[in-house]
């Protein structure tokens, strides 16, 4: 379990494959009209405490859901203005994995590179992993289901690989990971 403060309002708890089964929960279990659901969610919330400054209490929370990597999970809590009545809500964002392999490191470079200029920041994809495997490199990404620009951008530097969710599983188990797309370019 990671977990990374954004923001006073806002921060991120990153769960791996080891964390949720030992939760007894999966991503696709993740509904919060399901009482375990909930049991789950609070029961982090207690075992890392509130950050100073983040107000779950007197407010509204939102509680969004997103899939990483090897069957993992990240939950980021988002404390909403304060309104009169406190209700929590989660929303479970519908992405898809895919994954490009580059020939070289300039090709990798410059996918990036066209990625970072063609999103601006509330459109990035939710996440981006490289990795080198077999003098290759490969990124993982999570885009929104809507998402119809990516691999028209990086189809100029990069081979889309068909069955991702296997080739993502393969890439983090015999990979090794370079880091995310701000490893290149910063935050």
């Amino acid at each position: 379990m990671h977990i990374i403060f954004d923001s006073p309002k806002q921060f991120k708890i990153e769960l791996d494959r080891d964390d949720l089964s030992a939760l007894d929960i999966t991503y696709q279990q993740m509904d919060y009209n399901d009482s375990h659901t909930r049991e789950v969610l609070q029961g982090l919330l207690k075992r890392i405490g509130l950050p100073g400054g983040f107000d779950g209490e007197s407010g509204r929370v939102l509680i969004e859901v997103f899939p990483r990597a090897n069957d993992g999970c990240t939950v980021q809590f988002t404390s909403l203005e304060a309104a009169p009545s406190t209700a929590i809500r989660m929303k479970k964002v519908k992405v898809e994995t895919a994954v490009f392999e580059f020939d070289g490191v300039d090709e990798l470079i410059d996918g990036m590179r066209a990625v970072k200029d063609a999103f601006s920041g509330a459109e990035m994809p939710r996440e981006i992993e490289i990795y080198e495997l077999m003098e290759k490199y490969r990124a993982i990404i999570f885009i929104d289901r809507e998402e119809k620009r990516l691999p028209h951008i990086l189809g100029e530097f990069a081979r889309r690989i068909k069955k991702p969710t296997l080739a993502a599983a393969h890439t983090v188990e015999h990979g090794k990971k370079l880091g995310g797309i701000d490893a290149f370019f910063g935050a």
